[in-house]
């Protein structure tokens, strides 16, 4: 796709990807659907009008031909040029975003796009039998570092260990019945994964009469 575009920068100095407006943290994995930050500074070549350059969007697999997205210089003949891209939901399956300047192609970055917080495992344990125990390690199956995890166990004899993310427990006769679990993961971006499920806790021992 051919854009023509009046005083793009003659030559390109670096190229950075950010989650945010500021430009603070540079990114290397980034999850579907949401909102990622450029910019490009190089030589402005124009100096008397705000100018625009150009990056290229393309990913392994759903995006082979090029989005062409014009970005605009933050003032007059600063030579640094800022824009935004939403990445699409298309790009659900794991894949690489390549995130390239049209002016100088060496000044690129790859992108996996990934699901940064998912509650493992995927199925719970969903039964408990009267005094043995009841033991599931949990885990983020996404890439966010340091997630934070909420919980709601409503069951006095299960608990969910917050440092090793183990939720276990030994049911006794008292507390037989249906218990409701709740886990929320989320990171400091606003992505999030809940998981509701109930518990059965089964009554297993058998009351012997003697007859004789």
């Amino acid at each position: 796709m051919k854009v023509d575009i009046p005083f793009r920068p003659t030559s390109i100095d670096s190229l950075k990807v950010c989650l945010d407006s500021s430009y603070s943290k540079e990114i290397e994995k980034v999850e579907w659907g949401v909102t990622i930050h450029f910019e490009v500074v190089g030589q402005d070549a124009n100096d008397l009008t705000r100018d625009r350059a150009l990056i290229n969007i393309t990913s392994d697999k759903t995006m082979q031909v090029p989005i062409v997205l014009p970005i605009h210089e933050t003032g007059i003949n600063t030579g640094v040029y800022r824009g935004w891209f939403t990445v699409p939901e298309s790009t659900k399956m794991l894949e690489n975003l390549t995130i390239s300047s049209a002016e100088n192609p060496s000044k690129s970055v790859k992108l996996m796009i990934c699901i940064l917080v998912e509650i493992g495992p995927i199925e719970p344990v969903r039964t408990a039998n009267e005094d043995e125990e009841y033991h599931i390690q949990y885990s983020n199956l996404g890439y966010a570092d340091d997630p934070t995890w909420t919980y709601s166990i409503k069951c006095d004899s299960l608990m969910f260990d917050i440092d090793t993310l183990i939720l276990s427990g030994i049911p006794d006769n008292e507390e037989v019945g249906i218990v409701s679990v709740s886990f929320n993961l989320s990171d400091d971006v606003g992505h999030f994964d809940v998981q509701e499920f109930n518990i059965s806790q089964q009554l297993t021992r058998m009351l012997k009469i003697n007859l004789s």
